[in-house]
């Protein structure tokens, strides 16, 4: 296993973190040298769903559903939609004609790092067009 030689400070808390590679594995050495593992999580199921928007130009909320810490979410534009997918961190951040949300083509995704589904809003410029996802559970 290789080791990282370009340890990253974690100002906030002064601990040194040193990462395997590209994994998710890592060491972390605190202030008075102790070391801990730090695995990333290992979860035993994950759950898909879709969510589409009713009306274009009006924002829904994606429903709940709990994240575990470290694990991600995947939002995808569904394949057959033919106008953009528009994604926010509230219903005005998600609105179509705004100039803050982040948009999806038919078929794009994004990858989320979050502790709830719910903290997701989406809006389309199409009626009735939407989303899949994927998260580990």
């Amino acid at each position: 296993m290789a080791i990282d030689r370009d340890p990253t400070l974690d100002e906030q808390s002064g601990v040194v973190e040193i990462k395997a590679g590209y994994s998710d594995n890592r060491l972390d050495v605190d202030e008075k040298g102790s070391v801990t593992a730090n695995d990333p999580p290992n979860p035993a199921s994950f759950v898909t769903g879709q969510q589409a928007v009713t009306t274009a130009g009006t924002p829904v909320q994606m429903l709940a559903q709990a994240i575990a810490p470290g694990c991600h979410v995947l939002i995808k534009a569904k394949k057959a939609n033919t106008g953009a997918i528009t994604v926010g961190n509230s219903s005005a951040n998600a609105l179509n004609t705004g100039t803050v949300c982040f948009r999806l083509a038919a078929n794009e995704s994004l990858l989320l790092e979050i502790s709830d589904l719910s903290l997701i809003w989406i809006d389309s410029t199409v009626s009735l067009e939407g989303v899949e996802y994927i998260t580990e559970a």
